[in-house]
């Protein structure tokens, strides 16, 4: 077996470099996955650790050394000479020059506007109305006497009545009901038993000229038996007749 595939090779290198020691754990070693992941967190913190230290004193000795070889190197400064203030020459004071008040311009006087003369309308003649000629009346006709008309005497509205219905309605035969009111008028007739009816012949009719209207309808064999009405309605009156049911 090569030297690199035993364990001690693999103990070393993970105490002193991390890297080769980690890729030979994990290359030729059967050990257990969390084992080789907290071995490998250990050796890379050591490892760092370890070269932190080293440039570290790499630094302080060659910071050392830097200011020592300054020390010898740096020459003493020389005194430097004062120097004496030189006299400067006061300038000369230059004249100023004297200064000429500028004319006033004399105001301009405005030109007053002239007045306008106002225009004032002559007035227009007045047209002469000429003289129209009156027409002459024509001659109004005598009126003519219409005949007069008789009046006609009012027609009498009729109120609303039964002229014939039946009190009792016996079952599975036919029952009529008439009225008499205004002519040519829709009258509806609507019978009510337990619910109302719907059979045939009842509804709405129109009266005849003389204001008559007659129903008649089928009483089923099932109809309930004891006491209903019937309403007639129309010609904005209304009726009600009650009535019987019985076999």
């Amino acid at each position: 077996m090569p030297w690199y595939k035993k364990t001690w090779a693999t103990v070393i290198f993970l105490i002193f470099f991390a890297p080769i020691g980690i890729a030979f754990m994990f290359l030729f070693r059967d050990w257990k996955t969390p084992v080789k992941m907290v071995l490998s967190v250990v050796s890379i913190v050591f490892f760092f650790a370890v070269m932190g230290n080293m440039g570290n004193e790499q630094s302080n000795s060659t910071t050392a050394s830097i200011t020592g070889i300054e020390a010898m190197v740096e020459p003493t400064p020389e005194p430097t000479p004062e120097l004496t203030p030189e006299q400067t020459s006061e300038p000369t004071p230059k004249p100023t020059p004297e200064l000429i008040p500028e004319p006033t311009p004399e105001p301009t006087p405005e030109p007053t506007p002239e007045p306008t003369p106002e225009f004032t309308p002559e007035p227009m003649p007045k047209p002469t109305p000429e003289p129209t000629s009156e027409p002459t009346p024509k001659p109004t006709p005598e009126p003519i006497q219409e005949p007069t008309q008789e009046p006609t005497p009012e027609s009498v509205s009729i109120p609303l009545a039964i002229s014939s219905a039946p009190s009792v309605l016996h079952r599975n035969e036919d029952a009529t009901l008439s009225i008499i009111g205004k002519p040519n008028t829709e009258y509806r007739l609507r019978v009510f038993y337990k619910s109302e009816s719907e059979a045939n012949g009842l509804g709405t009719k129109m009266s005849d000229e003389d204001g008559n209207v007659t129903w008649t309808w089928h009483v089923g064999g099932r109809t309930s038996i004891g006491e209903f009405h019937a309403t007639i309605s129309g010609g904005g009156e209304s009726l009600r007749h009650d009535f019987s049911v019985a076999d």
